[in-house]
């Protein structure tokens, strides 16, 4: 049986996931699948070669829940990472903590083009990133 990331706990919202074929929402079944996909995200975002990763790094911004950060944190840091990824992070970690992302933003303001572009974002406050976008 072929790996699947996020496990049993995925496979049903993953087929969904892995189906979408409009950029703006294939972070949708996730987000629609509730607080409760959040390990099986984390899980699976913990696999840099997840196939749609950054959307599904997107969901977690949208989900609320703030186990979330420290995964993400470590994303946005991790500076082997992709720039898309750390800043795709960065705005996750935005809309869970605006405190917790406006710091990372403030350090991570002039860093690649991604990440540079959601930390411009984000210290401009700019109300798209809280409104459902990214």
């Amino acid at each position: 049986m072929e790996y699947a990331p996020g496990g049993e706990k995925w496979a049903a919202t993953g087929k969904n996931f892995y189906a979408g074929d409009h950029e703006p929402e294939l972070p949708e079944p996730l987000m629609k699948a509730g607080p409760s996909m959040v390990p099986a995200i984390l899980e699976a975002i913990g696999h840099p070669d997840m196939k749609m990763r950054r959307y599904a790094i997107s969901a977690l911004g949208h989900l609320k829940d703030e186990s979330a950060i420290a995964p993400l944190r470590a994303i946005v840091e991790e500076e082997g990472e992709e720039d898309w990824f750390r800043g795709d992070a960065l705005v996750a970690i935005y809309q869970l903590n605006q405190d917790q992302g406006t710091k990372l933003a403030e350090k991570h303001k002039g860093k690649g083009d991604v990440l540079k572009q959601s930390s411009e974002w984000i210290l401009a406050r700019e109300p798209f990133l809280l409104e459902g976008g990214l």
